[in-house]
């Protein structure tokens, strides 16, 4: 429904034109194990507009309100542009409760989703999403914010959490008692 929308509001296609069809995801390799760590993970291509600087400073809020005892692992591939961006992360988000995970290939990226405590989604302007639906297939929650291609995939309060764009802390601080 959000790339229809995007489609119709641009005047790219009329109504009787579009076809919705929802990619998914290998249920056969992506499988519950019933494992959990105490991680939260931020997992997708590491740009800029992904916004995984929304996960680290959710993930520093959830520390200075008090949160202990989990981890933020943030994973994914970075491309040539976005090196320098990602140098700067790492610097400002340094930290023994930080870890950055890339390249993995697609195993190790499966096996952190299946073992997270919940995945965090932030990309504000998602068309459909693959990775809540990696999450959701590993029984993982996902928390992301509430707009975009998640409001489709996400069912609120079941499979994962759809919060406001700037109030992803307040999950993550309350994640260690329903998680």
């Amino acid at each position: 429904k959000e790339v229809e929308r995007r489609l119709l509001d641009a005047h790219l296609a009329r109504p009787e034109q579009i076809a919705i069809a929802h990619p998914g995801v290998d249920t056969d390799q992506l499988k519950p194990s019933g494992r959990r760590e105490p991680f939260f993970l931020w997992l997708g291509r590491l740009k800029w507009w992904k916004n995984p600087e929304l996960a680290l400073e959710a993930f520093a809020e959830y520390k200075r309100l008090g949160g202990t005892g989990m981890r933020l692992v943030v994973a994914g591939t970075v491309d040539a542009g976005s090196q320098g961006y990602v140098r700067n992360l790492r610097r400002k988000y340094n930290g023994p409760d930080v870890e950055f995970v890339s390249p993995a290939s697609d195993a190790e990226l499966h096996d952190l989703i299946d073992r997270s405590t919940a995945v965090l989604c932030t990309t504000p302007n998602e068309d459909w999403g693959i990775v809540p639906l990696e999450a959701m297939a590993c029984g993982t929650p996902v928390i992301a914010v509430n707009r975009g291609g998640p409001t489709e995939s996400v069912l609120d309060g079941r499979t994962g959490f759809l919060v406001a764009l700037f109030t992803l802390a307040q999950p993550l601080v309350a994640g260690t008692a329903w998680l």
